[in-house]
């Protein structure tokens, strides 16, 4: 597995396929952050800095794309929140952003895509595919309950989703207060 899978040359996209790597994700970066300007763009320089988090080329090149956290880097967006790492992975935006303003729009990815990489290509990642990572018979009771329907709404509404319950292994381990 490699993290950080952010700068990768166009040629070696297939490779990751070949060879049979993880790419490990971290969606919750994949927009023009406040600094974008004033760090990334002066160290990377545009072609690096317009060529970061191809995610939907990696998917496209076959390769095995994971989803995780890592560290919230920008005041911006200091969150571990998956949700607000799929909207982003969706949008290419920023939480409160137009998508207009999508950063490399061409490499966002559907909302069915980006639950995958968060659920059971994780799973799958962490050799836990058969334990966890989907609603499968057999399998524990990892879950969420979201106060909304994720495919119902616009994406740029889908962090203002609210957790309700939370299941690990089946156990009830987080209620939301309000329910």
């Amino acid at each position: 597995m490699i993290a950080h899978g952010d700068i990768i040359d166009i040629r070696d996209l297939s490779r990751f396929r070949k060879l049979g790597v993880i790419v490990n994700l971290q969606p919750a970066w994949f927009y023009e952050e406040k600094n974008f300007a004033r760090t990334t763009l002066p160290y990377l320089g545009p072609e690096r800095a317009y060529r970061l988090y191809k995610m939907k080329s990696l998917l496209k090149a076959g390769a095995h794309v994971v989803c995780s956290s890592d560290w919230p880097f920008s005041g911006e967006l200091n969150t571990f929140n998956p949700l607000d790492a799929i909207q982003i992975g969706v949008t290419r935006a920023g939480i409160d952003a137009d998508p207009e303003d999508a950063y490399i729009p061409e490499e966002r990815v559907d909302l069915a895509t980006m639950i995958d990489c968060h659920t059971i290509r994780s799973a799958c990642a962490a050799f836990q595919a058969d334990l966890t990572g989907s609603l499968t018979p057999g399998k524990s009771a990892d879950l969420i309950v979201l106060d909304r329907n994720l495919f119902a709404m616009p994406a740029t509404e889908i962090s203002h989703a609210r957790v309700l319950m939370t299941l690990f292994e089946g156990r009830q381990v987080f209620r939301d207060s309000s329910i």
